[in-house]
């Protein structure tokens, strides 16, 4: 039999049952995980930091209870399996198999199912008592998760429906929240569209309240994007945030972004004419709603970059914008923008005036770089 040491006790009210999960998967740590509130009791073996199995005494959340309400058993099948599993000791899974009523396969992936019914329970619970006891569990199970646990916090999250959790962890709304950059990047998670343009208006500068005003998505589902970013450590509020002193340009570096920044926006401004003389303003709104694509994805430091009426870009406002980023890194960071940008714009050409049009700008676009390769 295993020996286990309590390696912590947590309680719900204080900290959220995802972050304990997931500083549980980050140490790489075995062992078992129960969790309680008033009469109700869950438990989860892990491995590793993986969660590989699960148990519960809500009786709603049984194998039987969850193929009965499927509709792949009946009431009367389910009362007679029951009666031999008294009698014999037998497992019901396997009781239900023998009895012709559900496949092998149909046992394996309700068995997953009803491990994930009780895990992500749990992601509705504001309060309850946490104990981690850490050792090397034997498991004996032959239907284990294989998941990973990042994936099953995600969809845990994802499938929460007492939206009072996501007010109680995050009640308190004037917080401003900076997203943690490096973090983002080697995250390890894979999110939707809609909850990284969410993570991308997180600036430091705006609170939880802000952030809501200005989401196209809702309250709620703001929300819980906000808690699925704090789960996993992607976001950190003001509370322990140093805001980057910016730093203006020497004048020698100003006029060099300067140049590189003006020999971009003479194609800009070549684009945004011919496409506006093909189609007139429908051709506009396209390469608006690209080029506000890309800038809203890098709304961390270029939040306040528009296109003037001239198709171009503000030449102060974007020489500004680089203020807070490292002397040594300005030059690389302008570069990528404008070259994302410049994509933008010519994925506009070829949706508005065809691929004859677009390639006619490329071969524009070299003409002008000449020799030199990429911007």
């Amino acid at each position: 039999m295993e020996e286990y040491n309590v390696e912590f006790k947590e309680n719900l009210r204080e900290k959220p049952f995802p972050e304990i999960i997931y500083n549980i998967y980050q140490k790489k740590l075995s062992g078992v995980l129960n969790v309680k509130k008033g009469d109700e009791e869950k438990g989860f073996i892990l491995k590793r930091g993986q969660i590989i199995f699960s148990k519960t005494n809500n009786r709603d959340e049984s194998l039987g209870a969850l193929l009965l309400k499927a509709g792949d058993i009946t009431k009367e099948q389910l009362s007679n399996a029951l009666v031999i599993m008294h009698e014999s000791g037998k497992r019901l899974g396997r009781i239900l198999v023998e009895m012709n009523v559900i496949s092998p396969a149909r046992l394996w992936e309700s068995v997953k199912e009803q491990l994930k019914v009780i895990f992500y329970s749990i992601f509705n619970w504001a309060e309850g008592e946490v104990d981690f006891f850490e050792g090397e569990p034997s498991i004996t199970e032959a239907i284990v998760l294989t998941e990973n646990t990042p994936d099953l916090i995600l969809e845990g999250i994802r499938n929460l429906t007492d939206y009072d959790v996501l007010y109680h962890y995050l009640r308190d709304r004037g917080v401003k929240y900076l997203l943690n950059e490096e973090k983002f990047r080697k995250r390890p998670i894979v999110l939707e569209p809609y909850e990284e343009y969410v993570a991308r208006l997180i600036d430091g500068k705006r609170n939880v309240d802000e952030i809501i005003e200005v989401s196209d998505i809702g309250e709620i589902e703001t929300l819980r994007v906000l808690y699925i970013l704090k789960s996993f450590d992607l976001i950190t509020s003001d509370k322990n945030v140093t805001m980057v002193t910016p730093i203006p340009l020497k004048n020698s570096e100003k006029e060099d972004l300067a140049k590189i920044i003006r020999k971009f926006n003479n194609i800009f401004s070549y684009i945004y004419h011919a496409i506006l003389r093909e189609v007139g303003p429908i051709g506009e709104r396209v390469i608006e709603k690209n080029i506000g694509e890309v800038t809203l994805y890098r709304g961390d430091v270029f939040s306040n970059i528009t296109l003037k009426k001239t198709g171009t870009l503000d030449e102060e406002e974007l020489l500004k914008s680089l203020w807070t980023i490292k002397r040594e890194k300005r030059k690389s960071v302008l570069l990528k923008l404008l070259d994302d940008l410049l994509m933008a714009e010519i994925l506009a050409v070829k949706r508005v005036l065809g691929k004859e049009y677009e390639e006619r700008i490329i071969s524009m676009i070299k003409d002008i770089n000449g020799d030199e390769g990429n911007f």
